[in-house]
């Protein structure tokens, strides 16, 4: 072989080495950017799991209660229900018995 043709394969070696390592690059910055992708939606997950906890906690009756007594509001109505003959459960404890 002459070196012109040595030289022509050795380019296209060197081409596909380059095009090999260009393509192992664009998987990991993919990779990359879903682990990115992940991660920001966990934390928008745990972020909702928070805000709907502090609202559970803030709509509870004890920090109503709270709420009206440091406003000094009037207490306007009262559940005249005794809470264990309120719900479906006591029912369904009488119902097993």
């Amino acid at each position: 072989m002459n070196l012109r043709r040595w030289m022509t394969l050795v380019g296209a070696v060197v081409v596909l080495g380059l095009l090999q390592v260009a393509q192992r690059n664009a998987i990991v910055l993919q990779g990359y950017g879903l682990g990115e992708r992940v991660a920001h939606t966990h934390k928008q997950q745990t972020d909702v799991g928070w805000l709907q906890t502090r609202v559970a906690g803030l709509s509870s009756p004890g920090a109503l209660a709270g709420a009206q007594e440091s406003r000094r509001l009037k207490l306007v109505a009262r559940s005249t229900l005794h809470p264990s003959a309120a719900g479906p459960m006591h029912l369904a404890s009488t119902q097993d018995e």
